[in-house]
């Protein structure tokens, strides 16, 4: 649980967050989630499009890459 990652991860939507230093509650959350994988199918496919939306290579940043570039040869 920590900024970069809530800024893709919303709880239960497309992700659970969890205190990585806290190693008891780290396992005791993905047993959970392992006993619940089929009834979190819509969390993986919120994860996925959430990605491919906003990282995508050629959608997203190649573009994103040329048109930083394009810039720079501009300026």
């Amino acid at each position: 649980d920590t900024a970069p990652v809530t800024e893709v991860l919303q709880e239960g939507v497309n992700g659970f967050l969890t205190d990585f230093f806290d190693v008891e509650k780290l396992v005791a959350r993905s047993c959970e989630l392992l006993e619940s994988a089929a009834e979190l199918q819509h969390v993986r496919e919120a994860a996925r499009a959430g990605v491919v939306a906003a990282y995508d290579l050629k959608s997203v940043c190649l573009p994103r890459l040329q048109g930083y570039l394009q810039d720079l040869i501009i300026t």
